[in-house]
């Protein structure tokens, strides 16, 4: 989980030039996403989690079984990552707690903030894909 990184106003650019702080020990990036084969799931109970059939169990990248279920699930960042971008610029944190939840339940009114939010540990592993995703937004225009 990725946090504002020391910027207190809204910053122009690629997200992912910007913002190199994250906390890899944070209780919030003990979330998983969920990559599922379609063919077996059941329901999608929210991105963290699935009913699946076939008893078929949730694995992370490596494989091993999730035993802590979806919300206390220790990294694993071997193989594939997310990176998951919360808060931005204090500006924008500010802006995402009026905003409330995605689904549309009650704002969040809970986050603490404080100097070092989300932004503890370095973390450059994107900067190699960085040319590759410049060009390809120069060459569709995406802004």
């Amino acid at each position: 989980m990725f946090g504002y990184g020391g910027y207190y106003n809204k910053q122009n650019g690629l997200v992912t030039e910007i913002y190199k702080k994250c906390d890899y020990n944070v209780s919030d990036n003990k979330h998983i996403k969920s990559i599922v084969n379609p063919l077996i799931v059941v329901v999608f109970e929210n991105p963290h989690s699935v009913a699946a059939a076939f008893g078929a169990t949730a694995v992370n990248s490596k494989g091993l079984p999730l035993t802590r279920g979806p919300f206390n699930t220790p990294v694993c960042i071997d193989e594939i990552r997310i990176n998951h971008y919360w808060t931005k610029s204090y500006e924008e944190f500010m802006l995402r707690l009026k905003k409330g939840k995605a689904d549309g339940a009650i704002p969040r009114f809970n986050k603490p903030f404080y100097p070092n939010y989300l932004s503890v540990d370095n973390d450059y592993a994107i900067e190699k894909y960085l040319p590759l995703l410049k060009e390809r937004v120069k060459k569709y225009n995406f802004n």
